[in-house]
């Protein structure tokens, strides 16, 4: 396993305001998100100004290889499928590594 961090950029646009639906299932894929294996932190963000219709994923993973298992789980799997036909654009997703 490599022992580089991966920061992952994730933005989810929606047509309109967020979804209920996502809104209820936040919480539960937050928490088994963040306790993964590998998982350093996993932090939802909503705009502070204007329509709520973004949420901003700021997530820090011990490894690559950490985080092509977290893809993979049920709980992300119905992330991506509560969110999805709500969504205005394709997933906005970048990986990251420290510049020092």
């Amino acid at each position: 396993m490599s022992n580089e961090p991966v920061i992952v950029l994730a933005m989810l646009k929606f047509k309109g305001p967020i979804p209920q639906s996502v809104l209820d299932y936040l919480p539960e894929v937050v928490a088994k998100t963040r306790a993964e294996e590998g998982c350093n932190s996993y932090v939802p963000h909503v705009p502070m100004d204007g329509e709520a219709n973004q949420i901003y994923l700021h997530e820090s993973w011990r490894s690559k290889e950490d985080l092509d298992i977290h893809l993979k789980t049920p709980h992300l799997q119905k992330l991506v499928e509560v969110a999805g036909p709500h969504l205005a654009a394709d997933l906005d997703v970048t990986l990251w590594k420290s510049a020092l």
